[in-house]
């Protein structure tokens, strides 16, 4: 599995970076992982937003948001079809946002993507054991989507209101989808929830 980061904001890359021991030192001997600098950097951004990018060999691409058009960005979306993971990362990014719908997409602050669970993600998604993407904000998030979807459960058996039933509605089958568990009968879903908690509880 191939990956490119593409940041054109070293600087800043290396102050989110400076609770890492040798942080900017670990990307780089990442094999596979590609972080183009400067003006290999402003040509590869320029590539993206004339939508003249090739992403053939990569599966995963990491860019800074705020670097690229919307033109630049309908791109990335579009290829990112073709089993291209993408991940969307700026400072303007208030509130993070994962679509599994069409593409495999996370938009998740700078702050958020500079963290100490970076550099184990990159390498355990180069090394094909498939960590998910939403690794990046938080390790343990199946935990904290198990818990809201047992929520929003149970919200929907005591809701009255048909409209908001509805929105409710729409809202677990996201987050199955998210959870890959979209098969799963409502009759067993609690059971389910419960039994996968534990197992995630008891690792902690």
């Amino acid at each position: 599995m191939k990956a490119i980061l593409i940041e054109d904001r070293p600087d800043r890359q290396k102050l989110f970076l400076s609770d890492i021991e040798n942080g900017i030192e670990q990307l780089k001997k990442i094999s596979d992982l590609a972080m183009p600098s400067g003006q290999d950097c402003r040509d590869i951004i320029a590539a993206i937003n004339d939508e003249i990018f090739s992403a053939d060999d990569l599966n995963l691409i990491m860019v800074h948001k705020s670097s690229l058009t919307s033109v630049g960005i309908n791109y990335l979306s579009k290829l990112s079809k073709e089993n291209v993971t993408l991940v969307f990362f700026s400072g303007n990014i208030d509130q993070l946002i994962y679509d599994n719908q069409n593409i495999e997409c996370l938009h998740i602050n700078s702050k958020d993507f500079y963290s100490t669970r970076l550099i184990p993600f990159i390498k355990d998604f180069i090394n094909d054991m498939k960590p998910h993407i939403l690794e990046l904000k938080n390790k343990d998030w199946k935990l904290s989507y198990f818990f809201l979807l047992r929520q929003l459960i149970q919200n929907r058996l005591i809701e009255n209101d048909y409209e908001e039933k509805q929105a409710i509605a729409l809202r677990i089958e996201k987050i199955k989808s998210t959870l890959d568990i979209k098969e799963r009968e409502d009759s067993d879903i609690l059971d389910f929830i419960s039994k996968e908690t534990e197992k995630i509880i008891n690792t902690l």
